[in-house]
């Protein structure tokens, strides 16, 4: 691995981490919700556009690229980047760090595995199914199952990055163009959302900072993203990304008060993350826009 891609992929476990505590945070004591949502999707969009529109050349190629694009597939990933974090602001509310994470990052790999599906072979839908496995067992009736509406938010929002990480690998040379345009548009759904929520609607300055803050890291972990795990050629050593953030992100509820470990959370967890090193493993190497 290069010395870039190591800072790269610590700085997308960091984007990731300070995501899911800053929101369980301040939701609700800082910021309501529908704000949360809001500012977060506003700093994203700024954020993307600084990004794309800074590197003028690439910009303008790709934004010439992206305008004789179906229209609808902007508002079709502006719709799934809207769902993806509301879904996950309201699911924060119901879930532990720990579940919440392990449910998003099994409902994204999963989705993933289920697109490619017409490419696996036997090892890779053992993958998929043992991720599945996880999050079943993990809903299972008993002691410490957690919120049943939490994990289907949490899946819901999983299945919704999923969808959207899938179409700008698919409109590759310029996912930039509709990435920025797509976050863009998005600030538009959440207006009904304000609006329904008026009543309950408070902010303080140091919720909205956080929350754009959030949304600023997540655009920019999402770019790292973009441009260095491909760079891992085995797509084993991709999987792994997602493996040290569930890690990290479980190992938090350690620390959190709030949180309680659970031998249901563990072995969920366990089993999720061999289905999602099975997958990598038996792939070997990648190809370019397989990753994720």
């Amino acid at each position: 691995m290069k010395r870039v891609s190591i800072v790269g992929i610590a700085f997308v476990v960091l984007a990731v981490v300070a995501n899911a505590d800053i929101g369980r945070r301040v939701i609700s004591q800082q910021i309501d919700p529908a704000s949360y949502i809001g500012l977060w999707l506003l700093s994203a969009a700024i954020i993307a556009w600084f990004i794309y529109d800074v590197r003028r050349g690439e910009h303008t190629r790709n934004s010439v690229v992206g305008r004789q694009a179906e229209p609808m597939i902007t508002w079709r990933l502006a719709g799934l980047a809207f769902l993806t974090i509301a879904s996950a602001v309201f699911a924060s509310r119901l879930l532990d760090i720990g579940t919440l994470a392990l449910v998003m990052i099994a409902g994204v790999q999963g989705v993933l595995g289920l697109i490619a599906a017409p490419y696996r072979q036997i090892w890779q839908w053992a993958g998929v199914m043992m991720i599945f496995a996880g999050i079943g067992y993990l809903l299972a009736p008993g002691m410490y199952a957690p919120n049943t509406v939490g994990v289907l938010l949490g899946v819901i929002s999983a299945s919704a990055w999923a969808t959207y990480w899938h179409q700008l690998q698919q409109d590759a040379s310029y996912a930039g163009f509709l990435f920025m345009s797509s976050l863009r548009l998005s600030l538009l759904l959440v207006m009904p959302l304000l609006i329904f929520t008026l009543p309950g609607l408070h902010i303080s300055v140091w919720g909205g900072g956080l929350a754009m803050l959030a949304g600023s890291l997540f655009v920019v972990g999402s770019v790292v993203f973009w441009r260095e795990v491909p760079r891992l050629y085995h797509l084993l050593w991709q999987k792994m990304v997602w493996v040290v953030i569930l890690v990290v992100l479980i190992g938090w509820v350690a620390w959190d008060q709030s949180s309680m470990m659970n031998m249901r959370l563990t072995s969920a967890a366990v089993v999720v993350i061999v289905g999602v090193l099975v997958i990598g493993g038996a792939n070997g190497s990648s190809s370019p826009g397989s990753s994720g």
